[in-house]
């Protein structure tokens, strides 16, 4: 699961992430759901929403 966009913010600087360090995930997070969102459609609904929600989020944060 994605943490929510307001928390994306404290976790990266909690965790003291630098740019490069924040880039690789946002990268990395699609990548998966992509790959997981055909596979569970029709036997994991609830894993199909959680890949939508994933791409939606990174899409949205990068517009």
């Amino acid at each position: 699961m994605l943490p929510a966009a307001e928390a994306r913010g404290v976790l990266r600087e909690t965790v003291g992430a630098g740019e490069a360090e924040w880039a690789r995930p946002r990268g990395w997070a699609p990548s998966i759901a992509v790959i997981a969102l055909p596979y569970y459609w029709d036997t994991n609904p609830p894993a199909a929403e959680n890949s939508r929600h994933v791409i939606a989020e990174i899409l949205a944060e990068t517009t």
